[in-house]
C-alpha cells in the first residue's frame, strides 16, 4: 500500500507537469500562429504544431498513467519520455525568454489601458455635469431648419439668395476640407515606420535562435546522459587513523536501472569504478525506479565491481516505490550483487588497532520515514571516525548535525537537478531552488557532507549540463 501510494504521488506530480507543458505551448505556439499570420504563411505551418501539441499533451496524461500500473516494458516509457523531452524542455528556456522580451510592450499597453479609463472616466464625469448644471441649446440642425422656415415664409427674395449662398460655401469648404483632411490621413498610412525591418528582422532572428534548444536538449539525449565524469576530492577527517591515511573510496548513487534501455551505460561505470582501483565503494541508493524486476538488468554489473575492502550501500526513496516485500526482496538481489546494505545499522573497517566506522541510513524524506538515526548510531565508538551512507541530503542539517558525530556524509538524490545551464561558471538549475546542498562538498566545522550528482535519470530521461558521476575520495588525516 505503502508502494503505491508513493507511485500516486509521483503520479500527480507528473499531471502538475501536464498542466504546465499545457501552459507552456499555448504560450509558445500562441505567438508562432501570429507570426505566421503577419507573413501570410501557410496556415499548415502552425495547423501542423498544435497538432502535435494536443498529441503530446495526450502523451504527457498517458506517461503518468503507465508509471503506476507499469501496463507497457520500461524502454518503451523511455521512449515516450524522450519524445516529450525534446518537444517540452526547450520552451522551459524559450517561453520565458519570449515573456521577457514582451514585458515593455505588456507595461506600455497597461499603461495606455490605465491612461484611457482614467481620461474616459474623466470626460463622462465633465460631460455628466456639463448635462445638469448647464441649459441646453438647440442643437445646430434644430437651428439652421428654424432659421431656414423663417426665410422661406418672408418675401425678401435677396435675403434667401444670400442665405442660400453662404450655405453653398460651407459645404464647398467642408468638402475640401474633408478632402485635404483624407489626403494626410492617407499619406500618413502610406508611410512606413523606419524601424519596421529592423523589428521583423529580430522577430526572425528570435524565431532562428529559439532552435538553440531544440539542438541543446537533443544533444543532451545523445550525449550528456551518458558522458560520465569522475569528480576526485581530498576528504580531511580530524583524527583520522594513520592506517587509513590515503585510503580510496568511490561513490555511486541513483542509478535507477528503469532509465536504461541498454546494458552499457552500467557497464561502462563499472569499468571506470574497477580502473580506479577502490578500496571502499558506496552505492549510495535509487537502484531502480519503480520495480525490483529492474534490478535483473544491472545486477551482472554490479556484481563485477572490486574493491579491496568492501562494497556498501544504502536505500532510496525509489527503492520503496513499491510493496515492502518487494523492497525486501530488492535488498536481498543487491546484497547477492555482494555490496552489504546498511539499513539503520553500521559496520566497522579494522586494520590492526586502527578502526574506521561505517553507518548507513534507510531512506527518510520524500514524505518516507523508515530511517532511525539512533538505531544506526548503536555502539558508535566516538573516538573513530564515522562515515555515514544517507541517500537524502536534507537529512544533514535537521537530524545529523550536532547530534552525532558524522566526520562525512555521502548523499546522492538531486541527480544535480540533471538539467542545468552554465552561466559565467554558475550553474543554474532546478536543483539549486529546491536543496541547500545539492552537488558537491559542503563543510560545517569538522562535519562534511557530499552530494553525489547520480548516474540515472528520472522523469525525462535527459542531462543536460549536469552530467552523471562516479566519485573518488581519498581519506586524508585533519
Amino acid at each position: 500500500m505503502g508502494g503505491l501510494m508513493e507511485s500516486l504521488k509521483d503520479v500527480i506530480f507528473m499531471l502538475k507537469f501536464s498542466l504546465l507543458f499545457f501552459i507552456l505551448d499555448f504560450l509558445f505556439l500562441g505567438r508562432w500562429k501570429k507570426y505566421v499570420r503577419v507573413h501570410s504563411y501557410s496556415k499548415l505551418l502552425y495547423q501542423i504544431p498544435i497538432g502535435i501539441a494536443v498529441v503530446m499533451f495526450l502523451l504527457s496524461l498517458f506517461t503518468s498513467y503507465i508509471q503506476i500500473f507499469k501496463i507497457v516494458p520500461g524502454s518503451f516509457e523511455n521512449l515516450l519520455f524522450s519524445i516529450m523531452t525534446v518537444w517540452y524542455i526547450p520552451k522551459f528556456i524559450i517561453v520565458p525568454f519570449q515573456l521577457l522580451i514582451d514585458l515593455p510592450r505588456y507595461f506600455y499597453f497597461s499603461k495606455n489601458v490605465i491612461e484611457k479609463y482614467f481620461s474616459i472616466t474623466k470626460q463622462s464625469i465633465s460631460k455628466l455635469s456639463k448635462q445638469l448644471f448647464t441649459i441646453k441649446p438647440k442643437p445646430q440642425l434644430q437651428l439652421e431648419f428654424d432659421n431656414l422656415l423663417a426665410f422661406e415664409t418672408t418675401s425678401d427674395f435677396e435675403l434667401k439668395e444670400s442665405y442660400y449662398e453662404n450655405i453653398n460655401n460651407e459645404n464647398i469648404n467642408n468638402e475640401k476640407g474633408e478632402s485635404i483632411f483624407k489626403n494626410k490621413v492617407d499619406t500618413r498610412e502610406e508611410k512606413t515606420p523606419p524601424n519596421k525591418n529592423r523589428r521583423e528582422f529580430l522577430r526572425t532572428a528570435g524565431w532562428g535562435l529559439a532552435l538553440i534548444p531544440f539542438g541543446g536538449v537533443s544533444y543532451g539525449a545523445v550525449r550528456t546522459t551518458y558522458d560520465f565524469k569522475i569528480m576526485k576530492e581530498n576528504i580531511y577527517i580530524y583524527g583520522l587513523p594513520s592506517a587509513f591515511e590515503g585510503i580510496k573510496i568511490v561513490q555511486i548513487s541513483d542509478i535507477h536501472a528503469g532509465s536504461y534501455t541498454s546494458s552499457r551505460p552500467m557497464h561502462e561505470v563499472v569499468d571506470i569504478i574497477n580502473n580506479l582501483k577502490p578500496d571502499i565503494v558506496f552505492l549510495t541508493g535509487d537502484f531502480v525506479n519503480y520495480s525490483v524486476e529492474e534490478y535483473d538488468f544491472i545486477s551482472k554489473d554490479i556484481s563485477r565491481i572490486r574493491s579491496s575492502i568492501g562494497n556498501y550501500g544504502c536505500l532510496g526513496n525509489h527503492d520503496h516505490f513499491m510493496p515492502i516485500k518487494s523492497t525486501q526482496q530488492l535488498v536481498q538481489k543487491i546484497e547477492a550483487s555482494n555490496t552489504k546494505i546498511l539499513n539503520n545499522e553500521n559496520t566497522s573497517i579494522v586494520i590492526g588497532k586502527d578502526k574506521l566506522q561505517i553507518a548507513g541510513i534507510d531512506n527518510t524524506g520524500y514524505g518516507q520515514h523508515f530511517g532511525d538515526f539512533t538505531k544506526a548510531n548503536k555502539n558508535i565508538d566516538p573516538e573513530y571516525p564515522v562515515i555515514w551512507l544517507v541517500h537524502d541530503p536534507t537529512n544533514w542539517d535537521p537530524s545529523m548535525r550536532n547530534k552525532f558525530r558524522g566526520d562525512l556524509v555521502v548523499s546522492g538524490h538531486t541527480h544535480g537537478g540533471q538539467i542545468g545551464l552554465n552561466l559565467l561558471g554558475n550553474i543554474i538549475t532546478p536543483a539549486r531552488f529546491v536543496y541547500k546542498q545539492w552537488a558537491g562538498l559542503y563543510q560545517e566545522g569538522n562535519d562534511q557532507l557530499y552530494v553525489n550528482r547520480g548516474l540515472g535519470t528520472t522523469g525525462f530521461p535527459v542531462r543536460i549540463g549536469i552530467p552523471p558521476e562516479i566519485t573518488e575520495f581519498t581519506l586524508r588525516k585533519k
